[in-house]
């Protein structure tokens, strides 16, 4: 009975520890180029992108960008904001800067649906409230100039963190495990009755 006690309890533990959604740190110096990190392909074989999650805290983007000598002259994060949460700043710092000239950062919503821009503006260094980013997909391009800069753009997302859904082998190791326990409960039931049927 102990045992199925320190059984049970232990799934329960190991069920509630579910790590939740931790905040983006995104570096080209490790992760390699994010328009490369973020490409993908569509069941079409079209061309997309992979939105990035922000979760709640300080999300951080840092790279650089290039335009001579087939170097990057433009950057592109696709993010994503999820139910319950709001981005509620956006802060660009430039480092490092060589050439700056014509260069934009634009910050929009993937849907285009009124062809708004929340951020259009020069690039440079630059923090900013963002009230009304609510849950939805986003895109957020620096550079298209004549640029030669490093930069770390960081957007900080106020809300509750989501719990990660557990994988399905997760929920049968669960569910098996209930199951053991109570086959162990019922062939002790079983085994107390015959010693007193017995006596």
């Amino acid at each position: 009975m102990i045992k199925s006690i320190a059984a049970l309890t232990a799934a329960v533990v190991t069920f509630a520890a579910v790590p939740v959604h931790a905040a983006v740190v995104f570096d080209e110096a490790v992760s390699g180029d994010i328009d490369v990190a973020t490409a993908s392909v569509d069941s079409l074989g079209q061309p997309t992108r992979t939105f990035v999650s922000l979760a709640p805290g300080t999300n951080l983007f840092s790279g650089s960008l290039s335009s001579g000598g087939g170097g990057d002259p433009s950057d592109f994060i696709p993010f994503e904001i999820l139910a319950g949460q709001t981005a509620t700043s956006l802060s660009v710092l430039i480092n490092n800067s060589v050439i700056n000239s014509g260069t934009q950062i634009f910050l929009s919503s993937t849907s285009f649906s009124n062809g708004d821009f929340f951020i259009d503006q020069p690039l440079g260094d630059f923090s900013t409230a963002l009230p009304n980013l609510g849950p939805g997909t986003y895109g957020l391009l620096l550079g298209n100039g004549v640029v030669v800069l490093d930069y770390d753009v960081e957007f900080e997302v106020a809300g509750a963190p989501l719990a990660a859904v557990p994988e399905p082998t997760t929920w049968a190791m669960m569910l098996l495990g209930f199951g053991f326990i109570g086959g162990a409960m019922r062939s002790a039931k079983r085994r107390q009755k015959m010693a007193v049927s017995c006596a």
